[in-house]
C-alpha cells in the first residue's frame, strides 16, 4: 500500500520512519515544511498529488499547558485540520489512521473506580488539549471515511521532546528534582506504537482492506505514576552512565500547579487491540532501556 504520514518529524513520525526501512509498504513522509495541514487547499492538493491508499495522521498540537491560552491554534490543528483530512479521505476513498490520546478522559473514580478506560467508556476531557483531541476524533467519525483511531498515552522515545528526555536533561542540571506521584497512566515507547501501526497496516493489506474499523487503545504494559516513571528512568540512567539527580522527590498534583488540569488516572485498556489484531502491550521499562541506549548511541 501507498501510505502518507503527516507529522513525520515528531516522536511517532520519526519512529515510523525508522521502523519502516524494511517494510513492504511504500511510505511518503510529510512534515509541515512539505504540507501545512492547517491549510485546507494546500493539504487537499498535496494528498491528491500523493494519491495514497491510507493516511497516518501523527500531526498534533501537543503542548498541553500552552493550549489553555492558545485554544484557537490547538483547535485548528487537533480538530479542524483533522476534519479536513477526514473529509478528503472520505471523498477519495482513502483510509485514515488517526492518533489520539488518553487525555480525552478524566479521572472518573466516581464511576469507574480506577478501572482502565476501554474504548466504550465515555470521554470527558479536563483540558483544552483533551477537548480538541476529542473533537478531532468526532470529526473523523462523522466524516464517513474508513478509519482507525489509535489512542495512546505518555509517549516517550529518543526522538523529539518528551518526559524521558526532559528528565535526563534536568538530571544533569539539578541536584534535587520533584515529580508528581499521584497521576497514573501507562508510558508508551514511540517505536512500539510504530510497530503496532505497521502490524495493523499489514493486516489491512493482507485482508484487501477488509479490516475492523473504530477506536483502539494501545499503551505500554503496567500502569505507573510520573514519579515512579522518573525513578525507573534514573535507575536505568545510572546503568548507562548518564548524570542523575541526588534526590528525586515525590510531590502531589495539588502542590504542583499547571496551566492545564490533568487526570489523576488515565490508564487505557489495550484488550481490544489484542482481541482484533493480536497486538500485545510491550514493556515500557524495556522501552526506557532502548531509548537511553539510542540517546547514548545515536
Amino acid at each position: 500500500m501507498k501510505i502518507l504520514v503527516f507529522g513525520s518529524n515528531g516522536q511517532l513520525g520519526s519512529a515510523i520512519k525508522k521502523n519502516t526501512i524494511d517494510s513492504n509498504h511504500y511510505f511518503i513522509f510529510s512534515s509541515r515544511k512539505e504540507c501545512n495541514i492547517d491549510n485546507f487547499s494546500q493539504t487537499q492538493k498535496f494528498i491528491l498529488n500523493c494519491n495514497p491508499d491510507l493516511i497516518i495522521n501523527c500531526s498534533a498540537y501537543t503542548r498541553v499547558d500552552d493550549a489553555e491560552k492558545e485554544q484557537e491554534i490547538a483547535n485548528h490543528t487537533n480538530n479542524k485540520a483533522v476534519g479536513n483530512i477526514a473529509e478528503i479521505c472520505n471523498k477519495n476513498h482513502i483510509i485514515l489512521f488517526h492518533i489520539s490520546t488518553d487525555y480525552v478522559f478524566d479521572n472518573s473514580p466516581k464511576y469507574y473506580k480506577n478501572k482502565p478506560f476501554t474504548e466504550e467508556m465515555i470521554p470527558n476531557p479536563l483540558s483544552v488539549y483533551g477537548r480538541t483531541k476529542l473533537d478531532g476524533e468526532n470529526a473523523v467519525i462523522n466524516s464517513g471515511c474508513r478509519f482507525i483511531i489509535l489512542r495512546t498515552s505518555w509517549v516517550f522515545s529518543e526522538f523529539g521532546k518528551n518526559f524521558l528526555k526532559t528528565m535526563i536533561k534536568l538530571g544533569s542540571e539539578m541536584k534535587d528534582l520533584t515529580v508528581v506521584d499521584d497521576q497514573f497512566g501507562c508510558p508508551t515507547y514511540a517505536p512500539d506504537i510504530a510497530n503496532a501501526i505497521i502490524s495493523i497496516l499489514d493486516s489491512i493489506r493482507n485482508t484487501k482492506k477488509q479490516f475492523t474499523e473504530g477506536i483502539f487503545h494501545f499503551t505500554g504494559s503496567n500502569q505507573t505514576s510520573w514519579y515512579l516513571f522518573a525513578k525507573a528512568i534514573f535507575n536505568e540512567a545510572k546503568i548507562q552512565n548518564f548524570n542523575y539527580p541526588n534526590n528525586l522527590i515525590p510531590i502531589k498534583t495539588a502542590n504542583y500547579p499547571t496551566q492545564a488540569p490533568r487526570p489523576l488516572y488515565s490508564v487505557l485498556s489495550s484488550d481490544k487491540i489484542k482481541m482484533y489484531y493480536n497486538i500485545d502491550s510491550p514493556s515500557w521499562e524495556d522501552g526506557v532501556k532502548k531509548a537511553l541506549h539510542n540517546i547514548r548511541n545515536p
